[in-house]
């Protein structure tokens, strides 16, 4: 079978850094939001102290129930600042453990869906020269993606109109919906 191969429209622009993405995207007035996480899933915000932060001049701090942001114009600066929020959090019961996530992995993953199947695994292993079976573990390793999801939103009061920009992909909602809401912006809409 002979391929084809169609270059990417955008290839040069990446390759030369003249591509723009939602991050390189910098609007008249725009601020930039450093959310502040739990340092585990589960863990409850008992008490923040955000006094430190709302000294740095032009920082907004942004506090709605356990949901702590610091909005400044420049992200690194946002990101000092969030260093300056102390928070204390009630941290869960750890669940597991290294040597006890693989079973919970195992225990919570959905039922198995078969997409297709064909052979026979004991014809196979009766054909096999040699068969061997072993279970293989290494340190549980977390998936993290490294693309980023910086949604922009610039609202133009005056005109009624709201601009929205956003990732490819739909933003994390709880956070966002709920810093939206505290600012009273439209929901970012991503196609």
């Amino acid at each position: 079978m002979d391929w084809l191969w169609f270059p990417r429209t955008d290839a040069k622009q990446k390759v030369t850094g003249e591509a723009r993405y939602t991050g390189d995207i910098r609007l008249p007035d725009m601020l930039c939001a450093k959310i502040l996480r739990p340092p585990v899933h589960g863990a409850k915000l008992k008490s923040v102290d955000t006094r430190d932060a709302n000294k740095v001049k032009g920082i907004q701090v942004v506090q709605d129930n356990d949901l702590i942001a610091v909005l400044y114009r420049y992200p690194d600066e946002a990101e000092k600042a969030l260093e300056m929020v102390h928070a204390e959090y009630e941290l869960p019961q750890p669940k597991v453990d290294n040597s006890t996530i693989f079973d919970h992995l195992l225990d919570a993953a959905p039922p198995r869906e078969v997409v297709t199947e064909s052979g026979n695994l004991d014809t196979g292993r009766k054909l096999a020269a040699r068969t061997f079976e072993s279970a293989y573990l290494n340190h549980y390793v977390a998936h993290a993606p490294i693309e980023t999801h910086k949604p922009i939103q610039q609202s133009w009061i005056s005109r009624g109109a709201r601009p929205r920009f956003g990732p490819p992909r739909r933003p994390h909602s709880g956070l966002r919906r709920r810093l939206r809401a505290h600012l009273g912006l439209l929901p970012v809409t991503c196609a």
